[in-house]
């Protein structure tokens, strides 16, 4: 059974006591679509459980990205443009082959695990902020010099999967 869109977020324990916590409640009380939460570290002591909803998923079972956490340091770099470490687990997590592999799914949704959803979010929403026809979409912003990248979506007729690849490959050959 192919699923139209699929969330994937993360979170350290530092994070899920911070804002996971808050992210999972609104999701789950806002939100019909299938979650991936990759966590860091121990598994979080409450977990939300939402049957066949939210999936719990190790971070740190991840081998690349135990390689390239081995490999890279942000120690000593101020620019978060720069922090490489900081944001290699969100790529890491969306990026999952395995995940990709075994679910069938149109849409990967990546959201960042701050996020607190205050309605309801259905499929005529998401095939709106979604459109077909694109390789992926996200929040433009007209004021930043970059764009929003706590919603981003890739779509898998259009290339989103191929490009997910391609952008694990660049974390993992360096």
């Amino acid at each position: 059974m192919t699923i139209p869109f699929g969330c994937v977020t993360t979170f350290s324990p530092e994070g899920y006591e911070q804002y996971g916590r808050r992210f999972l409640d609104s999701y789950v009380k806002h939100w019909d679509v299938p979650l991936w939460v990759y966590y860091e570290g121990k598994t979080p002591p409450e977990l939300v459980h939402e049957e066949g909803r939210v999936h719990w998923m190790p971070l740190d079972a991840d081998k690349d990205r135990a390689k390239f956490m081995q490999r890279h340091t942000d120690d000593g770099i101020k620019d978060y443009r720069f922090q490489i470490v900081r944001f290699a687990h969100k790529i890491f997590a969306l990026t999952d082959p395995e995940r990709i592999k075994e679910v069938e799914c149109e849409n990967w949704i990546w959201l960042d695990a701050d996020i607190e959803t205050t309605e309801k979010v259905d499929e005529a929403f998401l095939d709106e902020v979604c459109p077909g026809g694109f390789c992926g979409s996200y929040l433009g912003r007209v004021d930043w010099h970059h764009s929003e990248c706590g919603f981003v979506s890739y779509s898998k007729r259009y290339g989103g999967v191929e490009f997910l690849s391609e952008l694990r490959k660049i974390y993992t050959s360096g």
